[in-house]
């Protein structure tokens, strides 16, 4: 009995050293996700798939830090319901007053204005995905590494 408790503790042993030697090397790449993915409130969201976005367009009427206000040419649009003014947030392309755009975006909320408040739509940002990694490395050769050292 003595003998096998002996045995399983030095088999034991060497398999624990063994693994004790073996590292495990992770590493994390970010990787820009295809378009139709974008992020909204720190949520991903899939556009092509998400029922809350929508194609919007209308006629800059002001540029401010982060926002676009945009006018709609029509007085209510039937498809999406936007007022005669609306606020539009994270609008990747240089504008100026006066120039048309369209986006497809999602309803966020208000957006305050110095003169009033308007509803708010998100164009979203790029999605980040973290695509990890995990590489294994035997023992280390200490030996080898001290003697590089010493060169």
């Amino acid at each position: 009995m003595i003998r096998f408790f002996l045995a399983a503790l030095v088999i034991g042993g060497i398999s624990q050293s063994v693994f004790a030697q073996t590292n495990v090397i992770y590493t994390t790449n970010w990787v820009v996700a295809p378009p139709n993915y974008r992020v909204v409130n720190n949520i991903v969201y899939d556009t092509s798939h998400s029922p809350f976005w929508t194609n919007i367009s209308g006629r800059v009427v002001v540029v401010d830090p982060g926002v676009v206000v945009v006018e709609n040419n029509l007085v209510q649009n039937v498809t999406t319901n936007l007022p005669e003014r609306f606020a539009i947030r994270n609008y990747e392309k240089l504008v100026m007053e006066g120039n048309r755009i369209s986006a497809l975006a999602m309803r966020v909320g208000t957006y305050s204005s110095k003169t009033t408040n308007l509803p708010l739509w998100d164009c979203g940002t790029n999605a980040l995905v973290p695509v990890v990694k995990t590489n294994e490395v035997g023992p280390l050769d200490t030996e080898a590494i001290k003697k590089d050292r010493l060169r």
